[in-house]
């Protein structure tokens, strides 16, 4: 038998690109207060969202999984555990080109704002909770890695319409 003994009150988060991105989500989100005392983000922070949530319209990708998986559209309990079903496997092979992006132009890969939900993860938008002064505040270190997003030339190679690509 294994222990692994630690301080619980000593507990840094780290993330590196989509991962960085994470880690400041979790920095913005009331409902993990207390859960770490620092955070390493690299490459990656929620600043990086192009689209406000509320212009986002996220919602028409879990509606389009929706469809494709025979799933109730009414965005309720019964939605949500039709799609948790869904072997990951099938879901990233039913609804990506190559396994490297998703047949919807609209797919949104960033952790989206839910302000609309009763117990909201991220509940404002996160220059705003930076403003404010609502976020976490853990001592946090951020920096760039040499040649981060060198792999997206990659998928321009692969993308079928490659002026969208690069717009």
């Amino acid at each position: 038998r294994v222990l692994f003994r630690s301080d619980k009150s000593r507990v840094t988060i780290f993330g590196e690109s989509a991962g960085g991105i994470s880690v400041h989500a979790l920095q913005m989100s009331p409902l993990a207060a207390g859960l770490f005392s620092g955070a390493i983000a690299q490459s990656g922070t929620m600043f990086m969202t192009k689209v406000s949530a509320a212009k986002s319209q996220d919602w028409r990708t879990a509606r389009s999984f929706a469809e494709i998986f025979n799933c109730s559209l009414d965005y309720k309990t019964s939605m949500l555990i039709c799609l948790q079903e869904v072997a990951p496997a099938t879901l990233q092979t039913t609804t990506s080109i190559t396994g490297l992006s998703t047949k919807f132009d609209w797919a949104s890969p960033w952790p989206v704002q839910d302000y609309y939900s009763s117990n909201p993860v991220l509940p404002l938008d996160p220059l705003e909770a930076m403003v404010r002064g609502q976020f976490n505040k853990v001592p946090i270190m951020t920096g760039a890695v040499q040649h981060e997003g060198a792999l997206s030339l990659i998928y321009a190679q692969v993308a079928e319409d490659k002026e969208k690509w690069w717009r």
